[in-house]
């Protein structure tokens, strides 16, 4: 068996984003693997994904769904695969700012990295910024993934043991996180399951 545990933080409200993880059928739009999901009812999922060019499809069965805190599966037929997301809230702190991104008027002799000149001096120098702070206090969102699954094939357990399957998984949670900050949830079912 293979397991991969990853999380991300996104700046959303924790509800935004439980909303979107649980519109299953939009998973094809940020899980690299995954080919089609489509909901049969409440519990069940019928799943298709292709790994390292072999299509699979399999039904999964929601053993657990708590709004805005967990939601965890199995299959019920196919390959072994099971899966567990938490969402945590959090608050997004700022980051303090760089002196490094700052407006500097000819302050020394090297600013940001740069030389500055004669010719320079007197000028606002101002570095490309890296990616904007987020805003202290904001509500954010911690979301944990757990997956184990039967890696049969020898591709399925090399990727296991390169760590290309923990890579994938990091590439799809930022695909989700691009995702969700973007558009937020559109709708969702708020319902429980306990004992699936």
């Amino acid at each position: 068996m293979a397991t991969v545990s990853e999380r991300i933080e996104v700046l959303v409200p924790v509800s935004t984003a439980y909303n979107e993880w649980t519109q299953f059928e939009s998973f094809p739009r940020f899980m690299h693997a995954v080919q089609d999901v489509t909901q049969v009812d409440d519990a069940t999922n019928r799943w298709t994904v292709s790994v390292a060019g072999v299509e699979r499809t399999f039904r999964t069965r929601i053993t657990e769904q708590v709004p805005d805190e967990v939601i965890a599966w199995e299959t019920i037929d196919g390959k072994g695969h099971n899966g567990r997301v938490t969402f945590t809230s959090i608050e997004v702190a700022e980051s303090e700012p760089d002196p490094d991104n700052l407006h500097v008027a000819g302050s020394g002799p090297f600013v940001a990295g740069l030389e500055v000149t004669a010719a320079t001096r007197g000028l606002h120098v101002t570095p490309e910024p890296e990616e904007p702070a987020m805003p202290k206090g904001r509500p954010g969102t911690l979301v944990e993934v757990e997956i184990t699954w039967d890696d049969e094939t020898f591709l399925e357990k090399l990727g296991d043991k390169l760590g290309l399957d923990d890579a994938q998984v990091k590439r799809d949670l930022r695909r989700f996180k691009k995702l969700v900050e973007a558009e937020g949830a559109e709708g969702e079912w708020r319902g429980e399951i306990h004992d699936g």
